[in-house]
C-alpha cells in the first residue's frame, strides 16, 4: 500500500510521510508518523532525473529543475498488473535523464566559451553526444509505442524488446534524416563551390579589364607627354630663330 501511494510522486520525504500517513489512517488507526518514515525509506527510494545538485538534500530538496520521483525499490512489492506500465515510464525518465545531463552539459560549456581554451572541441564532443541521445519527441514516440504494445500483464523480456525495436527504429530514422541532411549539405556544398568558381571567374575578368584600361590610361598619357614635349621643343626652336633673326637684323643696324 505505501509503495502504491509512494510512486512516481515528486514531493518531499516529509511532505510523502503526511500525505501517506493520512491516507493509511483513514483505513487503519494502527499506524504512526514514524512507521510510516521507516516503510517509506525501506519500500522506496528518491531519484532525480533533472540537472544534479550535489548541495541538495536528496530527501528534502523540492527544486523543479532536479525533477525528484519517487520510485519503489522492488516491482515486486506492486501488484504485477502495473509492473509493465511502471517499467516502462522508469526507462522514459531514463531517457529523459540522459538527455538533461547531455543539455545541461552543452549549456555549462557555451557560459564557458570565454575562459575555456578547448571551447571548440569540448562542443564539438557534446554536440555529437547529443546526437546520439534520444530527443523530447523521439522519447515521446518510444513511450507512446511501449504502451500501447503493453498489455496488462507485459514480461521483462517483451518491454526490453519492444524497447529494443522501438529504439532500432528511431535510430533508423535519425539515420536517414541524417542521410538527408548530408546530402542537402552536399548539395549546398557544390552550389556554392560554383558560386565562388563563377565569382573568381568574373573577379579575373574585373581584374583583366582593370589592368587594359590601366595600360591603355598609360598609353594615353605617354602619347599626350610626347605631344607635349614635341610641342614645346617646336617652341623652343621657334623662339630660337626669332632671336636669331633679332640678331641679325641688329647687326645690320649697326652696319648701316
Amino acid at each position: 500500500m505505501v509503495g502504491l501511494l509512494m510512486e512516481e510522486s515528486g514531493m518531499s520525504f516529509t511532505k510523502l510521510v503526511e500525505e501517506i500517513y493520512k491516507k493509511l489512517v483513514k483505513m487503519s488507526g494502527d499506524w504512526t508518523v514514524a512507521v510510516v518514515k521507516n516503510v517509506v525509506l525501506f519500500v522506496g527510494q528518491r531519484v532525480m532525473y533533472g540537472v544534479p545538485n550535489v548541495d541538495a538534500d536528496i530527501l528534502e530538496d523540492e527544486t523543479h529543475s532536479s525533477l525528484w520521483c519517487w520510485e519503489t525499490r522492488d516491482f515486486k512489492l506492486m501488484p504485477k498488473y502495473v509492473h509493465g506500465a511502471l517499467k516502462i515510464r522508469c526507462t522514459c525518465r531514463k531517457k529523459i535523464h540522459d538527455r538533461i545531463a547531455v543539455v545541461s552539459e552543452m549549456i555549462t560549456a557555451l557560459q564557458k566559451q570565454e575562459t575555456n581554451q578547448n571551447y571548440e572541441s569540448d562542443l564539438i564532443k557534446l554536440s555529437e553526444k547529443l546526437g546520439k541521445v534520444l530527443t523530447e519527441a523521439d522519447i515521446r514516440l518510444l513511450i507512446d509505442g511501449l504502451l500501447q504494445k503493453n498489455g496488462a500483464e507485459i514480461a521483462d523480456k517483451e518491454a526490453k524488446q519492444e524497447e529494443k525495436l522501438l529504439v532500432k527504429q528511431l535510430k533508423k530514422n535519425k539515420r536517414e534524416e541524417e542521410k538527408e541532411k548530408k546530402r542537402m549539405d552536399l548539395e549546398l556544398q557544390k552550389e556554392k563551390r560554383q558560386t565562388e568558381k563563377e565569382q573568381k571567374r568574373l573577379q579575373e575578368e574585373a581584374k583583366k579589364d582593370e589592368r587594359r584600361r590601366e595600360r591603355e590610361e598609360s598609353e594615353i598619357k605617354r602619347q599626350l607627354k610626347r605631344q607635349q614635349e614635341e610641342v614645346e621643343k617646336e617652341q623652343r626652336h621657334k623662339e630660337k630663330e626669332e632671336a636669331e633673326l633679332k640678331r641679325r637684323v641688329a647687326i645690320q643696324k649697326q652696319a648701316l
